[in-house]
């Protein structure tokens, strides 16, 4: 059985510009107790991120207007953003792709055909990394 989260307010952005993937994913996460935001591609995803300042994100890498390779790379050039942890869940299954995640400044990399136990394992794991980083801090 998958533990809820403690935090009902912890705030995760969703970037996919497939409608049923968003459905999909913010469906485990907010049962979990997640306030998830859902976007469908990535400039206005940045523009959302710079304003509630989420505590994970989790993107395509393939979107319309700005892909998620120049989402990463935005947000983790940005000193008041860097820190959060950025997730890459993509149809894209090979190596070419996975060094652009980890180029891109990206925390970590997971195909869309996961099971949903293994992302929200996922999100939890970059969750309390990110908060033992500002515990140490």
């Amino acid at each position: 059985m998958l533990a809820k989260t403690t935090n009902p307010y912890e705030k995760i952005v969703l970037v996919d510009d497939e409608e049923d993937v968003l459905e999909f994913m913010s469906y485990q996460l907010k049962k979990l107790n997640y306030d998830v935001y859902t976007l469908n591609n990535g400039a206005e995803a940045l523009l959302l991120i710079e304003e509630i300042h989420p505590q994970l994100i989790i993107s395509d890498m393939r979107m319309p207007l700005m892909n998620g390779i120049e989402l990463c790379k935005e947000v983790k050039k940005n000193e008041d953003l860097k820190h959060i942890p950025f997730l890459f869940l993509t149809a894209d299954e090979n190596e070419y792709a996975a060094m652009l995640a980890h180029e891109s400044g990206a925390d970590g990399y997971l195909n869309k055909t996961i099971r949903p136990q293994t992302l929200v394992g996922e999100v939890q794991r970059l969750l309390a990394s990110m908060q033992q980083k500002q515990l140490a801090h």
